[in-house]
């Protein structure tokens, strides 16, 4: 093994009517701002203090470092100072948290993250570094060649800028010395884009540096001093930008620039021969490796220099295949290409066998990691006729599809398409056969997991293909966790997974989990290969860190958790009439759904859904309430068959919601679904009524009509039940478009005076459908004339 060294990060990701009488207390979630130091050094144990909000009760650190018994962590410092720290004037607050990394030796330089929880929640995700270069803190008052602070090589300088101003340091040095200049900012989440400026000691620039290729606005330089003497490296933002979010990490030193690996991608079972791609990796020797699914960095540094180069590594269960220059390469599909595109007209040949009819997919997947280059796509049969190209990427990528005509050998040509080049354009592309596909992504990257339940979280899928269930798993450090509502359906976009609390587990405690989804193949060919997808949250980390384009590996496909206290109710719901009516002949219907006893400060809209429908039966609308008041009222349209036959079953109303960062569903259960005619008759007498005399009936109707509105038919009126002596007066009717009417009633003088129940019969049109329907009993009381 030569002088300089690879080392491999083996560290883990660690760890009716509902009425409301309870109040929803519970305070908000810590907010994580910055963190300073921006690394720590691998071998030793260090502070860390996280500057944020609501963090005077921590609990627990989720860090991408691991927990438990990893041999790299870190830890929330308690009070007996377990860890023999040197003193620290830092006292825990709501503002600052104080922890303690503890880094193995062995583990790699590279970027990390870092999440502070406590019962109320889990923050945001911060960035750090692991780096083996020695630290200082930038001086306030080095805005100017005169006042450059001086540095000793090599070393990190951790500093922020100050608006309008640009930070200098200076060191000397020998005529030929190789030095390298890395800023990490971008890479860090912070808001500085940085600008670097290398000048001699009379102040002429030497090197001008902006927006590296492949650094996500960082840059970085590895250069040979032209002379003897002091050289001065200037660091400022781009638009002059300058507080404590502009925070940076200045690395200085001769090490090795890393820009990748070829192969790009490696396979987590296959032996791989690994080759670091960059500037000053020349002499490093390409090993032997196995890489374990917990391995996503690898650093380069020389046995007599300080410092490392690094960069990330992925992992694909395909076979991996490097191309060159000069020949095409023999590939078998499925397989993954990569290669360095060191000169500008490099065209990469990589060489397959397929039969005709083939459809053969070749996708560059190398922006999705931040790779700089943009492969241009070509694929040729064996006389080199075109038979498709793309040389539109786009930002993300570009895919190119291709239907084989013959059987034969063809060859996929990669080149990049600015004809850019250099140890910066690695690159790594996927050549497959077309199959059906999909992938999944969550609406959330963090989530809080009651003690008395579970949580909610939107599973969403892109379909490329297959368009049949997918099965969800949350898996944790403990293995699998109970779900439900864990099947996107047949030909669905979405589902809201249920996850809930493993046992054991403790409020303030945290534990990363992994969504995954796999094709429901029970009735498809036995030879049909099953899909496994983990769920992504890259977009959610690319929004909540727009300087951060590609986050770290550990967090891409990491649901954050946290166990929080029970949730408290914060929103109750009612259902107008307490049942739900559906009118035959008429086939639709609208009913009310409303959101009560809203908690303070809760305003958000509440997601409500209809369950246990019988077949047939489909409900819309209830999308978005129809007032703003804190009641809102959802309404919700209702269709069905519209001969359904007359009876009564039961059904659901659930409303799902969020506050505070808890999901909380409240659900009407066993409410009634009355499938009726079309009117219901309502009938109310006043007072009593005296033998030989009359008796005031008001009588009301429910009309269900189609949406037109134009079938309020008159309804004709007569009592179906009633004593001998009692009668209804002549004409007894509610009037077209009419819902209500008074009636009388004459009591004969023989009437025995009592008590009677008496029914009301009600006939109209309706819907092209002569109706007859009764009302229920009413009572008539006779006393004495």
């Amino acid at each position: 093994m030569s002088s300089r060294l690879f080392h491999f990060c083996r560290c883990l990701v660690a760890p009716a009517t509902v009425l409301l009488g309870s109040c929803f207390v519970a305070a908000d979630p810590p907010k994580a701002i910055r963190v300073e130091p921006l690394a720590v050094a691998p071998g030793e144990t260090s502070e860390i203090l996280l500057h944020g909000l609501y963090f005077a009760d921590a609990t627990d650190v989720w860090s991408s470092l691991g927990s438990g018994s990893d041999a790299s962590r870190l830890n929330i410092t308690n009070a007996d100072n377990q860890y023999a720290l040197p003193p620290s004037s830092h006292k825990a607050s709501d503002r600052i948290s104080l922890l303690s990394a503890s880094v193995a030796q062995t583990c790699p330089v590279g970027i990390h993250a870092v999440r502070l929880a406590t019962v109320e929640g889990i923050s945001n995700p911060l960035l750090f570094m692991v780096d083996d270069l020695p630290t200082v803190i930038g001086a306030k008052d080095n805005h100017s060649l005169k006042t450059a602070q001086t540095i000793e090589l090599p070393i990190a300088i951790d500093g922020m800028t100050e608006s309008g101003q640009a930070d200098y340091f200076q060191s000397p040095g020998s005529r030929g010395e190789w030095v390298s200049v890395e800023a990490v900012a971008t890479r860090l989440g912070t808001r500085l884009d940085p600008v670097i400026r290398i000048l001699d000691a009379a102040g002429q620039e030497l090197i001008f540096l902006d927006d590296s290729p492949g650094l996500s606005g960082d840059c970085r330089v590895r250069f040979q001093r032209p002379e003897s003497g002091t050289f001065v490296v200037s660091i400022e933002d781009a638009s002059q930008g300058g507080n404590s979010a502009y925070q940076y990490r200045l690395r200085i030193g001769d090490f090795p620039l890393v820009s990748g690996t070829v192969p790009a991608v490696v396979n987590q079972t296959q032996v791989s021969e690994l080759r670091a791609v960059g500037h000053g990796v020349e002499e490093v020797d390409a090993m032997d490796t196995v890489l374990s699914a917990a391995s996503h960095r690898i650093a380069v540094s020389r046995g007599d220099k300080l410092g490392s180069g690094f960069a990330k590594l992925f992992e694909s269960d395909l076979a991996q295949f490097v191309g060159a220059g000069n020949s095409a390469c023999d590939v078998q599909i499925p397989c993954g290409l990569s290669g360095v595109l060191t000169e500008p007209d490099d065209v990469h040949l990589y060489r397959f066998d397929a039969a005709k009819g083939d459809r053969i997919v070749l996708s560059d997947k190398s922006r999705q990691s931040g790779v700089a280059a943009m492969l241009g796509l070509e694929i040729r049969d064996e006389s080199g006729r075109n038979i498709g190209v793309n040389r539109r990427p786009g930002t993300a990528g570009g895919t190119l599809t291709v239907t084989v005509p013959e059987d034969g050998q063809y060859v996929a040509e990669i080149s990049e398409i600015g004809r850019r080049s250099g140890p910066e354009f690695v690159y790594y592309a996927e050549l497959q056969r077309s199959r059906p596909d999909f992938e999944l992504m969550l609406d959330s990257a963090s989530i809080i997991l009651p003690v008395d339940g579970y949580s909610i979280v939107k599973v969403s899928t892109n379909r490329n293909g297959y368009n049949g269930p997918i099965n969800l798993h949350v898996n944790g450090p403990a293995g699998e966790l109970t779900v439900a509502s864990n099947v996107i359906a047949e030909k669905k976009k979405d589902t809201r997974l249920k996850i809930y609390i493993p046992n054991d587990m403790q409020p303030g405690q945290t534990l990363p989990l992994t969504v995954s989804g796999t094709s429901d193949l029970s009735n498809a060919d036995k030879d049909t290969t099953s899909l496994q997808k983990v769920a992504s949250t890259v977009s959610l980390l690319r929004k909540a860190m727009p300087q951060t384009p590609h986050p770290p590996v550990e967090l891409q496909n990491v649901l954050a958790a946290v166990v929080g206290p029970a949730i408290p109710e914060f929103f109750g719901l009612s259902l107008d009439d307490g049942a739900v009516f559906f009118p035959r002949h008429v086939g639709e219907v609208y009913f009310t759904v409303r959101v009560k006893e809203r908690a303070d400060g809760f305003t958000a809209p509440v997601a409500l859904r209809v369950e246990g429908l019988p077949e047939g039966f489909r409900v819309s609308g209830g999308d978005n309430a129809v007032g703003r008041s804190e009641n809102n009222e959802y309404r919700f349209q209702l269709n069905g068959p519209a001969e359904a036959d007359v009876g009564v079953r039961e059904i659901r109303i659930i409303g799902e919601a969020s506050f505070k960062g808890q999901t909380k569903e409240v659900t009407l259960t066993k409410l009634p679904f009355r499938i009726i005619e079309p009117l219901i008759v309502k009938v109310k007498s006043e007072g009593t009524a005296k033998a030989g005399g009359e008796q005031q009936l008001n009588v009301r109707a429910r009309r269900f009509v189609p949406r037109a509105g134009g079938d309020m038919k008159k309804i004709l009126l007569q009592l179906k039940v009633a004593p001998k002596g009692v009668t209804l007066q002549p004409g007894g009717m509610i009037a077209a478009a009419k819902d209500d009417a008074q009636l009388g009633i004459k009591v004969a003088a023989d009437v025995r005076p009592g008590t009677y129940d008496l029914v009301l019969q009600a006939q109209t049109e309706v819907a092209g459908h002569d109706l007859t329907v009764s009302s229920a009993p009413f009572q008539l009381v006779v006393v004495p004339k």
